[in-house]
């Protein structure tokens, strides 16, 4: 009888096999349609940026769903720190 860690390294063996004889599709380094460094450059350059507006009238009272995560961190928090 095999004994289990061989018996895992034949199971793995054979799923690798398998995989192997079927065509797997080719990941791509970028996505489809990617514009080139330079077009990409002057379309960025072609942007305008707008000057600050006034804050008058927001208070984060008005977006409630910001819901607790735990630790004393809410939604907004967590993803702040994972970006």
């Amino acid at each position: 009888m095999l004994k289990k860690s061989m018996m895992w390294s034949v199971v793995f063996a054979l799923v690798l096999s398998l995989s192997a004889a079927y065509d797997t599709p080719t990941a791509w380094a970028l996505p489809p349609d990617t514009p080139s460094k330079s077009t990409a450059q002057s379309e960025l350059n072609a942007l305008t940026v707008q000057a600050e507006g006034s804050m008058t009238g927001y208070s984060r009272d008005l977006f409630p769903h910001w819901i607790d995560q735990g630790g004393g961190c809410d939604t907004r928090q967590v993803v702040l720190k994972r970006d």
